[in-house]
């Protein structure tokens, strides 16, 4: 079963302070805001899928949210960066196929990213 589950997600307000809090946090761990946001992000989309779903992660990077977070041997990782797809299958092929986005089709894009953007 394959989900689109970020429409709905987005639609959620991000909490008052939360970015005076997340820079304080930051500072302490010498981590910074965008580590923490990806964190909660990863952590809050990984709380609609089920263990028999298969996540279409596009512009997957390094992989890291299928690797750490679905862990989910019929998942799917994609990105145009034939590094990021590398490391991703070195450091996460148990949890995942990672594949390199060749072809950039720009027809039908601007209802794909309408529908998916984040």
């Amino acid at each position: 079963m394959l989900k689109l589950i970020m429409s709905n997600f987005w639609k959620n307000e991000v909490p008052k302070g939360y970015y005076d809090t997340s820079i304080l946090f930051d500072k302490k761990s010498k981590r910074n805001i965008q580590s923490n946001w990806h964190k909660k992000t990863f952590s809050a989309v990984n709380s609609y899928i089920k263990d028999d779903d298969i996540v279409l992660d596009f512009a997957c990077g390094s992989g890291t949210f299928l690797g750490k977070y679905v862990k989910n041997s019929n998942s799917i990782g994609v990105d145009i960066s034939k590094n990021q797809i590398n490391y991703a299958s070195e450091k996460y092929g148990n949890f995942g196929s990672f594949f390199i986005w060749k072809i950039l089709v720009l027809k039908n894009m601007k209802i794909i990213l309408t529908k998916l953007h984040v």
